[in-house]
C-alpha cells in the first residue's frame, strides 16, 4: 500500500512537471538568458546557472536536464564553443536545487513520506545548505573553467533570439504554470495537518490531464486539422531546426586570432 501511494505521488507530480516542461519554457527561459547575458560570456554562464538552478527547485532535476541538455547541444554547436563546462554546469545547479522541495526528486519523496517527516520542515533544513553549496560550487565552476577556451570573454552575437517562437504551447504554459504553483503551495500549507500528500497532488494530475486531453483535441482536430498527419518524429524535427536555426542567426563561432596573420603570411 506504501508503495502504491509513492507512485501516485511521484507520478502525479512528474505529470504535471514534464507536461510543463513541454511546453517549451525552459528553451524559451534560456532563449531570455541569452539574450541578457548579450556577448559577455561570462555573464551568460552566470546568467544560465542562476535560471537552471531557480528552474530545478520548482520542476525537480529531470525534466529540467532533459531539455537543458538539448538546448545545449544545439547553443555549443551554433556558437562553436567548447560544450563541456555547459553540461557541467547544468548538472550540478539542477541536481543541487531539486534538493530544496520535497518534489524534486524521488529521494526527497521517499524520505518525507517514508519517514513522515514534515514537507515544510524538509525545506527549512535543506535551504541554507543549497544556498550556500550553490554560491561556493558557481565559484569552483567559474576556477575550474576559467580559461577562455571553455568559458569566452565575448561571444559573437549576431542578433536577440525570438522568444516566442521557442513556446511551443502559450496557454498551456500558463495553466501548467498555475495548477503546479498551486498544488506545491497547498501540500507546503496542509502539511502542518498531516494530511497525505498525495490526496492534495493526485486531483491536480488529473485536473492538468484532463485539460490536456482538451485542449488537445481542440488545438489539433478543430484548429489545425494537418498536424494529424505528421507524426510525433517529423514535429520534433520541426521544432528542432527552428531552435538551431534561430541559435545559428544568434551567435556565430568565435574569431581565432591567430587565423589572420596566418593568412596573412601564406599570401
Amino acid at each position: 500500500m506504501a508503495i502504491a501511494i509513492l507512485c501516485l505521488l511521484f507520478f502525479s507530480l512528474a505529470y504535471m512537471a514534464i507536461t510543463l516542461d513541454i511546453t517549451g519554457v525552459l528553451q524559451a527561459a534560456a532563449f531570455w538568458v541569452s539574450n541578457k547575458g548579450g556577448s559577455n560570456g561570462y555573464k551568460f554562464y552566470l546568467y544560465f546557472y542562476v535560471m537552471l538552478t531557480v528552474l530545478s527547485v520548482v520542476l525537480g532535476n529531470d525534466p529540467v536536464i532533459l531539455s537543458g541538455t538539448a538546448f545545449l547541444v544545439y547553443y555549443t554547436e551554433a556558437s562553436g564553443l567548447e560544450p563541456i563546462s555547459w553540461p557541467i554546469s547544468e548538472f550540478a545547479a539542477a541536481n543541487t536545487a531539486s534538493m530544496v522541495l520535497f518534489v524534486g526528486n524521488p529521494t526527497n519523496v521517499v524520505i518525507c513520506e517514508g519517514f513522515r517527516v514534515n514537507n515544510a520542515a524538509f525545506t527549512a533544513y535543506t535551504i541554507l545548505p543549497f544556498l550556500v553549496y550553490s554560491i561556493f560550487r558557481f565559484v569552483a565552476l567559474a576556477f575550474q573553467f576559467r580559461d577562455q577556451k571553455y568559458v569566452p570573454r565575448r561571444l559573437n552575437v549576431q542578433c536577440n533570439l525570438d522568444v516566442q517562437s521557442a513556446l511551443r504551447d502559450p496557454i498551456g504554459l500558463w495553466v501548467g504554470s498555475i495548477l503546479l504553483g498551486t498544488c506545491l503551495v497547498v501540500v507546503i500549507v496542509v502539511s502542518f495537518v498531516h494530511v497525505d500528500v498525495w490526496i492534495i497532488s493526485l486531483p491536480f494530475a488529473v485536473a492538468k490531464f484532463v485539460y490536456d486531453i482538451g485542449w488537445d483535441h481542440y488545438r489539433h482536430v478543430k484548429k489545425a486539422p494537418t498536424l494529424r498527419k505528421r507524426s510525433d518524429d517529423d514535429l520534433t524535427q520541426i521544432e528542432d531546426n527552428i531552435m538551431l536555426r534561430q541559435l545559428r542567426k544568434h551567435a556565430s563561432p568565435p574569431v581565432n586570432k591567430h587565423s589572420e596573420p596566418e593568412q596573412g603570411a601564406q599570401q
